[in-house]
């Protein structure tokens, strides 16, 4: 599901939520290969990748991110 705000209005409130951390994002990724384990997390900075601006990678200056799974 994608949301998308359809107002200036209703674009402040989203922000709002997300950064109030109610709302909650969800992201489907695609594996190759079989991962070691059921679940995990992955606590590492990111950022664009340096040669591939349209992919994201792990980059020691990057945001922070973490990933449940």
């Amino acid at each position: 599901m994608i949301v998308v705000a359809k107002s200036d209005r209703a674009h402040q409130d989203l922000q709002a939520q997300i950064q109030a951390k109610t709302a909650r994002r969800e992201y489907l990724g695609i594996v190759r290969g079989v991962p070691k384990s059921e679940s995990g997390v992955v606590d590492a900075p990111i950022a664009r990748h340096k040669s591939d601006r349209k992919k994201m990678a792990v980059i020691e200056n990057g945001r922070k991110a973490i990933t449940h799974w």
